[in-house]
């Protein structure tokens, strides 16, 4: 196994007080008080102190500083770091009120748009990624900290506060992993010649249940001499699913990329980097290459090049035409993870528009929060595109990029360039300019699927 494989890296759902709400007790009024009432149940749901509060949200500010590697990409990105620590900090400060931690670490999130999978783990996805990372080999530190004696404590209170939000608020606490996606998988073949396939999500649990579908559509192919596998709008899961059963299938010898990953080797993050790379593959950063895109070099200490090697599935199908890869800003995490590969090794032409980004590493870790419990994600790794760039930052650029269009119709476009089409729809004439076939595909595919508002919104519009 790729030791930095991502297991479990699917952008998870945040829930929840996504701004700077503070909840003031006001249990004296006379009349009926929605609020007073909320406060009294929920305002010391974890028996902290106002000191335990606030150094949690300093543990919170001092591990982001020391152990977060995207700290300067915020900052140029125009966040006024000191401006939003203080204003949240005055928050905790001013309101006697568990549930303003919560909400200002889950703000604070929010508002860092999730840069490096960085997130509060609320309830229902901490008992979603519990026993994922039991069952895994390797990944016994993330285990831990989910089950940490004071985590496990807190939760449970946590958990019935989220939903009291989530049913004042009309809406689901649910993770969006734990969600099932029956139309996960579409398939279809557009002609004799052209076959689609796209996968919604990365996501661990649906590899069993999508494994035959993927399988029974490659042995369909032969003949085939172009393959559009469609990944716009994911945002990652599980590397296995990738590797397993969309590459290994189509290749006939091993594939391998390296990509520099980059790390500050904290005391939050050596736990999980000594577990999952080890801890004699880490370098200092003084011996990492000269790069002309790299920006944020000062502030690591270590890196790794780490290689990424796929090896031919046991049954191989009959395919050996071009594979076209469908991508856009919406692929992220272990989709990006495909993209950055295909680029690299040219398993497939990558066609749309530029990625999302900070697929190169492994799952991210978390820092768990002493008084509280409350358990914050982050990427440790700062992955780097070839020429020294942040993928996280960057993402990958296609290799044919889509110009006022969905990457579908312009990925026909290019497959018409090398031959003329012969439509398996009797209704269709035998050959067609180049916008009528990408239309009528585009249309095709729209009619098949069942996420026909999804493709009618994008990738039928010609």
């Amino acid at each position: 196994m790729n030791p930095t494989k991502r297991i479990l890296s699917a952008l998870l759902c945040c829930t929840l007080l996504a701004g700077p709400t503070a909840f003031a007790a006001d249990t004296a009024a006379a009349s009926p008080d929605p609020m007073a009432d909320y406060a009294q149940e929920y305002g010391h749901m974890l028996g902290l102190t106002p000191a335990q509060r606030l150094e949690d949200y300093e543990f919170f500010w001092k591990t982001l500083r020391e152990s977060y590697p995207y700290y300067s990409l915020l900052e140029r990105q125009g966040f006024d770091i000191d401006v939003i620590y203080q204003e949240y900090r005055d928050m905790i400060a001013n309101y006697d009120n568990d549930t303003d931690l919560y909400a200002a670490i889950n703000s604070i999130c929010y508002r860092f748009g999730g840069t490096g999978h960085l997130m509060l783990i609320d309830a229902a996805t901490r008992d979603y990624l519990t026993p994922l990372y039991e069952q895994t080999a390797g990944r016994k530190t993330w285990a831990d900290a989910l089950n940490n004696p004071v985590s496990a404590k807190q939760y449970p209170k946590i958990a019935a506060f989220e939903s009291y939000t989530a049913a004042e608020d009309g809406t689901s606490n649910v993770s969006q992993s734990t969600q099932t996606k029956l139309d996960n998988v579409t398939t279809l073949h557009l002609n004799d010649q052209t076959a689609y396939l796209r996968i919604s999500s990365f996501a661990y649990e649906n590899i069993s249940a999508d494994q035959k579908k993927i399988s029974d559509f490659y042995d369909a192919l032969d003949g085939c001499k172009n393959l559009i596998i469609d990944i716009t709008g994911n945002g990652g899961g599980s590397d296995n699913y990738w590797q397993d059963l969309l590459v290994a299938p189509l290749i006939s010898k091993p594939l391998s990329a390296t990509h520099y990953l980059l790390m500050q080797n904290t005391a939050n993050n050596q736990p999980y980097l000594s577990e999952a790379l080890g801890s004699s593959a880490l370098q200092p950063i003084s011996k990492l290459p000269k790069l002309d895109a790299l920006q944020d070099r000062d502030r690591m200490t270590h890196f790794i090049a780490d290689t990424v090697t796929v090896q031919p599935a046991k049954k191989h199908t009959a395919f050996s035409g071009k594979i076209w890869l469908l991508v856009d800003e919406g692929v992220y995490s272990s989709s990006e993870a495909l993209a950055a590969f295909s680029k690299s090794t040219g398993f497939a032409t990558l066609v749309g528009t530029q990625t999302g980004g900070d697929g190169l590493g492994m799952d991210p870790v978390f820092m768990v929060l002493p008084n509280s419990g409350l358990i914050v994600r982050y990427s440790a790794l700062y992955g780097l595109n070839p020429d020294g760039s942040c993928n996280e930052e960057f993402g990958t650029t296609p290799d044919i990029i889509s110009q006022n269009e969905a990457p579908l119709p312009t990925a026909l476009r290019e497959i018409l360039k090398n031959y003329t089409v012969n439509y398996t729809k009797k209704s269709a004439p035998r050959s067609s300019p180049v916008h009528f076939f990408v239309k009528w595909a585009a249309q095709k595919l729209c009619l098949h699927t069942s996420r026909q508002s999804r493709i009618q919104s994008e990738n039928c519009k010609i």
